[in-house]
């Protein structure tokens, strides 16, 4: 995956489970939930590394979660 996406796709992973699960320190299960419900996994369940497009979509909604 490209940089430059790699930066905004972990402060909204943060934002995501700041909102789901609030101030505290996070487990690796639950960023990993987070992960999987908003579809933001870097590989696809084949083993195959997701395209940069695909990323950006899945961003975009995730994102859209966000706003009131």
């Amino acid at each position: 995956m490209n940089n430059k996406l790699m930066t905004p796709r972990l402060k909204l992973i943060k934002a995501l489970c700041h909102e789901k699960y609030g101030e505290k320190n996070w487990s690796a299960t639950e960023i990993m939930d987070v992960i999987h419900e908003n579809i933001l996994s870097l590989y696809a369940s084949d083993g195959r590394k997701r395209t940069e497009g695909g990323i950006k979509r899945s961003m975009k909604e995730a994102f859209k979660k966000l706003q009131p």
